[in-house]
């Protein structure tokens, strides 16, 4: 799943933060940030990143769940041995099986993940698990990844959608409003959501953690004091059609279900209090 497309602008507060240049090989190690270049490698930390430009560790149990072919993008923290970050480390990045996750092509610091890059992109390419793993020297940390590519699709969850549209000067702005419901005796966690933008795009979202109680309603994304959580704008307007959305959840026990609707494009209004901005949500980065 592509992350960005050249025809899209996100507006959003949460945007990655992306490297500058595409570097083709190692850069010249930087200086070490509490510690002199010789300072020893004490570990590394997996990280992914808050909407509001935070760090949060990747769990050392349970797996970092893909669904339906998306990505992910990991940082990587350097530490010595007395605890200070380190900076300038020739990091590398691998994956244990390529067919189901490979560290990828469009890593945000060039082309690929070369060495001495303290982020990549992983992408999901078929069914199972796969072990990403970053190291310096002898020093390593990794985060098992499990893929689905097409989970099974489930009646227990109940999906409301629609997608607002709303005019931006010589471009348009697009709001998704979807609302899970869980229908069956127990709830579930929301983990990732695809719609599309008929003619224009399909944008995925992962890494929530919104929980939705047995025989409750949650909606995924909502106006806050006059301000959306998520708005993507383009200049294309979308074209006639309905837009469509899928929903992944993790049941218990772990499965993975999926269920897909089709919702029309609303012309709406501004609220009164509009801003022109976004709020924080829960929704940690794009796909």
């Amino acid at each position: 799943m592509t992350l960005s497309r050249s025809a899209i602008f996100y507006a959003l507060l949460f945007a990655l933060v992306a490297c500058g240049g595409e570097p083709t090989s190692p850069a010249a190690p930087l200086p070490q940030i509490g510690g002199s270049a010789s300072t020893a490698v004490g570990g590394l930390t997996l990280l992914r990143r808050t909407p509001m430009g935070s760090f949060n560790e990747l769990p050392t149990t349970g797996p970092l769940i893909l669904v339906g072919g998306m990505g992910a993008l990991l940082w990587v923290r350097v530490t010595g041995t007395t605890g200070a970050t380190l900076s300038g480390q020739l990091v590398t990045w691998s994956s244990s099986d390529t067919g189901i996750v490979r560290v990828a092509e469009g890593g945000s610091c060039g082309p690929m993940a070369v060495p001495g890059c303290d982020r990549a992109h992983i992408y999901a390419l078929g069914d199972g698990t796969a072990t990403i793993t970053a190291s310096v020297g002898n020093k390593s940390a990794s985060v098992v990844v499990a893929s689905f590519m097409d989970p099974s699709a489930t009646d227990d969850i109940g999906v409301e959608f629609s997608l607002l549209e709303l005019p931006a000067g010589e471009s348009w702005n697009y709001v998704p409003q979807i609302r899970v419901s869980a229908l069956g005796m127990t709830g579930f966690d929301v983990i990732a959501l695809e719609f599309t933008i008929p003619g224009v795009d399909t944008i995925s979202v992962c890494n929530a953690v919104r929980h939705v109680a047995a025989g409750q309603a949650a909606d995924m994304f909502r106006e806050v004091y006059g301000d959306f959580e998520l708005l993507v704008n383009n200049p294309k307007r979308a074209e006639p059609g309905l837009a469509s959305a899928t929903v992944f959840v993790s049941e218990n026990g772990g499965e993975i279900r999926k269920v897909t609707v089709k919702g029309p494009v609303v012309p709406g209004e501004y609220p009164s209090t509009y801003t022109g901005g976004t709020v924080e949500n829960p929704w940690t980065v794009f796909c």
